[in-house]
């Protein structure tokens, strides 16, 4: 008979399963539902059997013994993996408004003519969800307020278009497109902000790496502005002033005052 110090985590689940027909156990379930199994029956018939002190690892939650407290198993988090499917499904939306636009402009005779801001507010919108869905997707929270402001601003656009056929409606007219429009727009928005609401620790702060760099970079040329060179009037010593400056300076070298 197997004792309660074997090592399931090492076994495959197949071989996890042999063992539990062998004892007369339900056989079907995950790894980690199996091995939870198979401890639980060594613990009913263990007695005075010796616990293995050492950690069992598997993915799902936290199983241990209440009585010696010294064998427990480590669960994976399960909500890794809530990030990177809304991020996709947002990526996907955002091609397909990205794709609407260009599928009209190709179809539709003298769409562009027609609705040309339009189509520019709508492939700037779908540009938003796809780089949005992709922060996501990374673990960037940022992602999820980038998304959120897309579809606050997006369902504000449909209210302004309810009563037409555009790229940013779908023409529903009377009363029931403000209602539908802010039911598609919360019920969007709730489901955007689950990584947020059910996982925020799988999210990080921050940008991207190169979208970073562009922030830090702008941030230092607003701290650092261009500089321009002036000569001192006197000693003809090359300086180095901002070029918004305007105002007195002084020489370092001959301590005259130069009018900027």
């Amino acid at each position: 008979m197997f004792s309660h110090s074997m090592d399931y985590d090492s076994m495959t689940l197949l071989d996890l399963k042999k063992i539990c027909k062998e004892r007369g156990l339900r056989v079907g379930g995950k790894k980690d539902e199996v091995i939870i199994r198979l401890m639980e029956y060594d613990e009913s018939l263990g007695g005075g059997a010796a616990w293995q002190t050492t950690p069992v690892t598997v993915a799902g939650g936290v199983a241990f013994n209440p009585q010696q407290n010294t064998q427990f198993v480590v669960i994976g988090n399960s909500n890794s993996g809530l990030a990177s499917t809304m991020g996709t499904f947002i990526l996907i939306f955002g091609i397909f408004r990205i794709g609407i636009v260009f599928f009209l402009g190709m179809f539709w005779d003298d769409f562009m003519g027609q609705y040309v801001i339009e189509s520019i507010l709508a492939f700037l919108i779908g540009i938003s969800y796809v780089f949005g869905g992709m922060m996501i997707m990374a673990g960037y929270r940022n992602g999820v307020f980038l998304v959120l402001g897309t579809l606050v601003f997006s369902g504000l656009l449909s209210f302004v278009y309810s009563d037409e056929w555009s790229p940013l409606s779908i023409g529903m007219d009377g009363f029931t497109a403000p209602a539908y429009t802010f039911f598609c727009s919360a019920f969007c928005m709730i489901l955007t902000a689950l990584p947020l609401l059910v996982a925020p620790q799988d999210l990080k702060d921050g940008w991207p790496e190169g979208v970073q760099r562009m922030i830090d970079s702008k941030t230092t040329s607003t701290k650092n502005p261009e500089k321009k060179k002036v000569r001192c009037t006197s000693c003809k010593q090359p300086l180095r002033v901002p070029n918004d400056f305007k105002g007195k300076v002084r020489c370092p070298s001959c301590e005259a005052v130069l009018e900027i």
